[in-house]
């Protein structure tokens, strides 16, 4: 009997366990989809770690700086204001799409952990370990907030921070570019609230 409800409580573990890890995949793919949604722009990082995409409703121009991003139709000095506030507009609604599905993955992550602590005969193994999944995604969720807080405050349009035990993902939106001075602030920044090295963090530009 002993040995019948251990195995049980360990299954009962796994599944909860298989349960998070296959929520935060999904929502690293609608990540990577979202970012995806435009043609791949130039890298811009010399680490080689940031790439620049564009997001769903731009389209890509040749100018003499290299590739930018406006939003569909002639860009002229009459309309030029006029482009300007709709391709803002274009970045608002990504970066707000892309936390939209980061805080659904989080919250159907968290309702499984919860469902399984509350179920019949959970073990208090099986609850112990699914509350600390659950505060565990809590308190990534803050730490996020807190990150593209402080990179926003550097001077930095927008930015989705995407954090997990072993890597962070930066997709930011910066004024004149990404270059070397604008990674190095926001590795900076990471290295500092997360305590992991510049390896173990990947930066994407959206223009």
């Amino acid at each position: 009997m002993k040995s019948i409800k251990k195995n049980a409580v360990i299954l009962t573990v796994m599944l909860f366990i298989c349960a998070a890890v296959y929520l935060n995949w999904s929502y690293n793919k609608q990540v990577e989809e979202a970012s995806a949604s435009g043609d791949k722009g130039k890298v811009t990082d010399p680490t080689g770690t940031a790439e620049t995409t564009k997001p769903a409703g731009a389209v890509v121009s040749e100018g003499g700086a290299g590739l930018y991003y406006t939003v569909a139709g002639k860009d002229t000095e009459d309309n030029a204001d006029a482009s300007a506030d709709a391709a803002a507009k274009v970045l608002a609604e990504y970066f707000a799409d892309v936390r939209l599905k980061r805080g659904e993955a989080r919250d159907e992550a968290a309702a499984t952990l919860s469902a399984v602590a509350a179920a019949d005969g959970a073990s208090q193994e099986t609850v112990d370990g699914a509350l600390k999944a659950m505060t565990q995604l809590a308190d990534r969720a803050v730490k996020e907030a807190e990150i593209e807080s402080k990179i926003k405050a550097k001077g930095f349009i927008d930015c989705v921070v995407y954090l997990t035990d072993e890597r962070v993902s930066v997709t930011v939106a910066a004024e004149g570019g990404l270059d070397q001075s604008a990674v190095a602030k926001i590795t900076d920044i990471v290295k500092a609230e997360t305590g992991l090295p510049a390896d173990k963090l990947t930066v994407s530009e959206i223009k």
